[in-house]
């Protein structure tokens, strides 16, 4: 899928003023991919893709992978065995310069820009389109199945019972208050319940949510996490979990979550499933909740 990506560098491109539009050449202190074990790893799941060198921002290496209808930025640690992917790079003084970064690319490469937009196009023509328009809140609900996510559930559930997306800050109070009110609704099968994790606390801790994300036990690993508890992770993260990450982070930026937590849920009826509906914020009466789910609190 085309990322956010494709979006930032078409714009630049074409505010590119006719004199930068001279052959400039590639930066000559860019490091060798090659030599990065985390880029191979990636490239071991998709052989056909290329690594563009954006520039060193604090440390941090970044770095523009495109390939037939790809295109993703991915920042890999000073010893490139880990990397994130997607996201937006901040710096100390709270300004964004991954946008930064992509012009300075597209300024200096101008000829290289363009045939990279041209690929991510050629890509985006082979997408075959959606069978049927959904409404935004169904739309809504498409998104957050595929989003980076922990589920907590029963093996077996006899009937349908209300579905519920939490998108919660690990390290917020509020967050961890509406998990332990939702978890044992899950555990005793009254509910199913999927925890959509995202940060706006602490960034160091990016890594830990990529390892939730990836690893099988990741609910166990969620638990501890949002019980302020230490987690190992690999040097090499599964690129699975940074992707869930970004995805994450592209919805609620879409969404503008701007106040954690937020839920949607959504209750089983005759006619199949209720309307989506969403709550922001811990709710001051959850008997209140508890009702609109359908569930009696015992």
């Amino acid at each position: 899928m085309i990322k956010k990506t494709f979006l930032v560098l078409m714009v630049l491109i074409a505010a590119l003023p006719a004199a930068a539009q001279e052959k400039k050449a590639k930066n000559p202190n860019a490091p060798d991919p090659d030599k990065i074990p985390v880029l191979q790893k990636i490239k071991e799941q998709g052989p056909d893709l290329s690594y563009d060198y954006l520039g060193r921002r604090f440390g941090t290496d970044a770095w523009l992978i495109t390939g037939k209808g790809v295109m993703q930025i991915v920042y890999t640690t000073p010893k490139g065995v880990s990397a994130v992917v997607g996201g937006v790079l901040i710096g100390p003084d709270g300004q964004e310069v991954s946008t930064t970064m992509q012009r300075e690319f597209t300024e200096q490469n101008p000829e290289r820009a363009q045939a990279l937009l041209e690929q991510a196009r050629q890509g985006m023509e082979s997408v075959a389109p959606a069978a049927a328009p959904e409404s935004k809140s169904e739309a809504v609900w498409t998104n957050l199945s595929k989003l980076g996510l922990v589920t907590f559930a029963v093996k077996e559930i006899k009937a349908p019972v209300p579905i519920v997306y939490a998108v919660l800050d690990p390290d917020q109070a509020e967050s961890r208050e509406m998990f332990a009110r939702l978890l044992p609704l899950a555990e005793n099968g009254r509910l199913v319940l999927h925890v959509v994790p995202l940060l706006t606390k602490r960034a160091d801790r990016l890594l830990d949510v990529a390892q939730v994300l990836a690893a099988e036990n990741g609910t166990e690993l969620w638990k501890k996490m949002i019980a302020d508890e230490a987690i190992e992770v690999p040097e090499t993260v599964d690129p699975k979990g940074a992707e869930g990450l970004n995805a994450n982070v592209t919805f609620a930026k879409g969404m503008k979550l701007y106040r954690l937590p937020f839920l949607f849920y959504r209750i089983p009826s005759a006619e199949g499933w209720g309307k989506v509906r969403a709550l922001n914020g811990v709710p001051a009466d959850w008997e209140k909740l508890l009702k609109e789910l359908e569930i009696q609190d015992n």
